[in-house]
């Protein structure tokens, strides 16, 4: 199980960071826009996953690098979990950063 989880860290940690990435360059005072960047790299990770349930000759209609991406891919119900914790932990970081702004102003 361990071997599983493991193998998902790297979805969490590429919704995460762009969560975080996004949200240094964006305004996030609004509760709404947090929620519209946690949601939409969400929603990016879930269709480049579930892409993946396509077959090689499915993905060939697609630009090469996104093709040869899903054609190597297997798609994962952990993957899917993975993307939705990391959404939420950078929504809840978010939030913390500017909780933690709006005490300081």
């Amino acid at each position: 199980i361990l071997m599983s989880v493991t193998d998902s860290l790297p979805t969490f940690l590429h919704v995460f960071a762009l969560i975080l990435l996004t949200g240094a360059f964006t305004d996030t005072r609004s509760t709404h826009n947090r929620f519209r960047i946690c949601s939409s790299w969400f929603l990016i990770n879930l269709v480049f996953e579930v892409g993946q349930l396509a077959g090689p000759t499915d993905a060939a209609g697609t630009l090469p690098v996104v093709g040869n991406y899903l054609a190597a891919g297997t798609f994962s119900l952990l993957d899917v979990g993975a993307a939705v914790a990391g959404s939420i932990a950078g929504y809840l970081l978010l939030n913390k950063q500017n909780k933690s702004e709006a005490d300081h102003d």
